[in-house]
């Protein structure tokens, strides 16, 4: 906090001959003092230590604690049934851990990429307040930006992903995350603005009022960002799906209706199958619908059933 208040805008610009190099060597503390709490610890070590204990640290605590609780048996039981409360979906103590409940345990993460937008628009926009202050070193910044930048794409690309489950995200969350990068581009008009003042160009150094120009730039480049995706998207024309399909191609297709993603028809379906009345083989759904557990909606599997007895018998070793 001593170097922000000691070094910021410390140079006069406009009058070199005032300028002591106390001043610039203040205002490049600062410099130094902001690159240092940057790098590594804003950008690398908050998605580093994000991925560990968001992907690895489960697997591993859940493995142990499965293992001793259903695999060595050694603890008493009101202990075993302490630790079931840190395992997911609770398993019984008193029941065989089936292979369902062990997916269910250890399935993965899913692939969320809307949380991931915070870190796409607010590390840059960090990274770039850099422009407000004044240093010989400030491309070493941006460096570790694009570097930042590429070890994300790897990161998320040939990691994330791969040990991710599909998950939907509204197309609302993509465009309000595309808008707000217009913060990005508009900080760099807000800094040659500040820069603008500080040499006298737009104002006077002396005169606080005169940065009211760094707000202007800001709003506008943030119009500017606004305008530019108004008019791509009305060039862009999107592709629509005008098949006419059957219901039954479509599900077979998709796997998911509004049958096995609804809880309550889904219980319905399980525990109190005669209250779906005629048509029950057209709509029961026993076993509701994950991503990446599609083949639990094959047909063949029991979808058409006849039999309510070995619909429920399916559907309670599958739940």
């Amino acid at each position: 906090s001593y170097d922000i208040v000691a070094g910021f805008n410390e140079v006069d610009m406009t009058d070199l001959s005032n300028t002591t190099v106390s001043s610039i060597l203040a205002e490049r503390a600062l410099f130094e003092s902001y690159y240092n709490t940057m790098i590594p610890g804003w950008l690398f070590a908050g998605a580093i230590v994000g991925k560990v204990m968001g992907v690895i640290v489960p697997v591993i605590q859940n493995y142990l604690l499965t293992r001793a609780v259903f695999t060595t048996q050694c603890l008493p039981d009101p202990l075993r049934q302490l630790l079931t409360a840190g395992i997911p979906w609770n398993p019984r103590i008193d029941e065989w851990l089936s292979a369902r409940q062990a997916e269910h345990i250890f399935e993965p993460p899913e692939a969320a990429l809307a949380w991931e937008y915070n870190a796409y628009i607010v590390s840059p926009c960090i990274c770039y307040g850099v422009l407000f202050v004044m240093s010989p070193h400030s491309w070493r910044v941006f460096g570790m930006l694009a570097f930042w930048a590429i070890f994300m794409i790897l990161l998320h690309r040939f990691g994330a992903l791969m040990i991710s489950k599909k998950n939907t995200t509204e197309y609302f969350v993509d465009t309000l995350a595309v808008k707000l990068w217009g913060v990005v581009p508009a900080t760099v008009l807000a800094a040659f603005g500040f820069w603008g003042v500080r040499c006298n160009m737009f104002g006077d150094n002396a005169v606080m009022s005169s940065y009211w120009i760094m707000a202007f730039l800001f709003l506008l480049g943030l119009s500017l960002h606004r305008l530019a995706i108004e008019v791509f998207a009305a060039r862009v024309k999107v592709a629509m799906d005008l098949r006419d399909d059957s219901y039954q191609e479509t599900l077979r297709r998709l796997r998911y209706s509004w049958f096995n993603t609804n809880p309550v028809h889904v219980l319905k379906s399980c525990y109190y199958p005669e209250a779906l009345g005629k048509g029950v083989e057209e709509t029961i759904a026993a076993v509701p619908f994950e991503f990446g557990k599609e083949y639990l909606q094959l047909p063949e599997d029991w979808r058409f059933l006849d039999e309510i007895g070995r619909v429920k018998e399916k559907a309670a070793s599958s739940m």
